[in-house]
């Protein structure tokens, strides 16, 4: 993803989450100074009634919707000009999406992730697994004037690429980032290390825990150090959720699909549980 050229799809429902994305535009045009955004709402053909689905219906519908979402975008002040406004009508909106994202070449998508507006980020869910591009997940509680990066490492595939946008992110800072810490969740599986003692396990965690830490500073040596939370019975999602939320971090980063060193497992359900969970911090996801 070039920072420098970058197309983002902004996922629009109509709901009080529109508001909020683009208020969190103004942030964006921060970290992506360059980019060209196009706003897309799909009509849900599923949804309505049978004397709505004419041409002529959807077209007034459509024009309707186009224009609200000009109203908003205009209100708000938060959008460079040269933006585009695309409402399109299937009967899964996630393949309006992938559609969407295809015809214009978009490298980002920015959708809700509703905190305490009505919604269960079914629809984020369905996205990241379909589509290859970077996803950004924005709470309404966001904070505009973001202090914290924090990258997950997983020592996996994705582990560069997270180095890489987040050197990106704040080569192009214009948002007053103080800190990028890296950080790393060092858990046993229980199923690999059935009826360990406490003493055993600590071991293990601990063995970990320096080996990563030494890792990282060897092939990172210009990065901050390694922050190594340890977890058993909490999952690795919940284990960063509430670091996230107790460090008060405003931006995380991580790979959608990661590997434990000590499982050897696929972790992808990390992304999809970390959505569950209740945060103020935007979530980018990186393929």
């Amino acid at each position: 993803m070039d920072i420098e050229k970058i197309n983002i799809l902004v996922a629009m429902d109509m709901s009080p989450m529109d508001e909020a994305l683009i208020q969190y535009i103004g942030v964006a045009r921060n970290i992506y100074p360059n980019a060209n955004f196009t706003f897309l709402h799909n009509i849900k053909m599923s949804e309505l009634p049978p004397e709505y689905k004419s041409p002529e219906k959807l077209e007034t519908i459509s024009k309707s919707i186009t224009e609200r979402i000009h109203e908003m975008i205009e209100t708000a002040g938060t959008v460079p000009q040269g933006y585009k406004v695309e409402v399109s009508s299937l009967s899964f909106t996630e393949h309006a999406f992938l559609n969407t994202s295809k015809k214009i070449g978009a490298h980002l998508a920015i959708v809700g992730n509703k905190q305490n507006l009505e919604g269960d980020g079914g629809m984020a869910r369905k996205l990241i697994r379909m589509w290859r591009i970077a996803t950004l997940l924005v709470p309404e509680t966001f904070n505009k004037k973001p202090q914290k990066l924090m990258q997950a490492i997983d020592f996996s595939k994705y582990t560069p690429t997270i180095n890489r946008v987040s050197a990106q992110i704040i080569l192009h800072n214009q948002l007053g980032i103080k800190k990028v810490e890296p950080v790393y969740v060092s858990k046993v599986s229980w199923q690999f290390f059935p009826g360990p003692g406490e003493k055993e396990i600590k071991k293990i965690i601990e063995d970990d825990t320096k080996a990563k830490k030494a890792r990282w500073q060897k092939e990172n040596p210009a990065s901050e150090p390694l922050t190594v939370l340890s977890g058993n019975e909490k999952s690795i999602a919940i284990i960063l959720t509430e670091y996230i939320n107790q460090t008060k971090v405003d931006l995380a980063i991580l790979g959608v699909l990661g590997v434990s060193s000590l499982t050897g497992l696929f972790l992808g359900s990390v992304s999809n549980q970390l959505i569950s969970q209740e945060t103020d911090a935007c979530i980018l996801l990186v393929k």
